[in-house]
């Protein structure tokens, strides 16, 4: 199975406890710049908008086939914590195999937000995923950056910047 089946099936997989309704109308590839859904994110520019996770708002894919972001906009129940939204989403990940492997905080927009790191092992490969989480007003904002575990101290800081870009319009 070539490297880029290997991520989507991941992706797949690992997101599936994020799903979402929103549609994506408003990324700019030749700026990386995306607005819809009440908010502003600057994504690298040139990335390719792809279809490999079929519940993103939105996924775009480095050209080297190994290196993907989603945009997730999720609402979530009433009274539902940011805790206990990642507290879901972690279960999930670790039904399927993923192992979080470290957690911190990071401001997104005007708001605390987490972040979680995961590493599992698809057919042969690893790969690592970092996911920053914000909520306001009944629904989640999350931001996933993947790539393959060998390369994801290349790609951290590109995800990083992306979730710290995230503003609300």
């Amino acid at each position: 199975m070539s490297s880029k089946k290997h991520v989507g099936a991941f992706l797949l997989v690992l997101l599936s406890a994020l799903a979402v309704s929103a549609c994506s109308k408003g990324y700019d590839q030749g700026t990386g710049a995306y607005e819809d859904n009440g908010i502003s994110v600057t994504f690298p520019s040139g990335w390719e908008k792809t279809n490999v996770v079929p519940n993103a708002t939105m996924t775009i894919g480095h050209a080297d086939k190994n290196t993907h972001m989603s945009l997730f906009v999720q609402k979530v129940p009433d009274g539902t914590t940011l805790d206990d939204f990642l507290k879901r989403v972690s279960a999930g990940q670790s039904r399927v195999g993923a192992q979080e492997t470290a957690s911190g905080v990071i401001k997104m927009g005007d708001l605390d937000g987490q972040w979680l790191v995961h590493t599992i092992n698809a057919g042969g490969m690893s790969f690592t995923s970092i996911t920053y989480s914000v909520m306001r007003d009944a629904t989640a904002y999350s931001i996933m950056g993947i790539s393959r575990a060998d390369a994801f101290g290349q790609w951290e800081p590109t995800f990083d910047a992306v979730a710290k870009s995230l503003r609300f319009n």
